[in-house]
């Protein structure tokens, strides 16, 4: 069989299991739990997770650009590429 015929065959397969898959789904339409966090703020779970997840990450790319010797070779470059690599560290 040629690609040309089970093209369309491939495009139904990827359509019913991104949309017609979706009238078969076991997941619960149960209301999210909500946490108040300031006032008049909410957020869910998830997103909570999400907040602190980023928070995390800027620390460590923080902690990366300050101490590594990476981090530290790709702030001189960026800030003053000529000098950087009379320095030795190539660019």
């Amino acid at each position: 069989m040629s690609l040309r015929r089970s093209a369309p065959r491939w495009h139904y397969a990827i359509w019913w299991y991104s949309y017609g898959a979706r009238s078969q789904s076991t997941h619960s339409h149960e209301i999210a739990l909500v946490q108040e966090v300031l006032p008049g703020v909410r957020l869910t779970c998830d997103e909570i997770f999400v907040v602190v997840l980023t928070a995390l990450l800027m620390v460590a790319l923080h902690l990366f650009l300050r101490r590594a010797r990476l981090g530290k070779a790709m702030r001189a470059v960026s800030d003053n590429p000529a000098l950087a690599s009379v320095s030795g560290i190539p660019n």
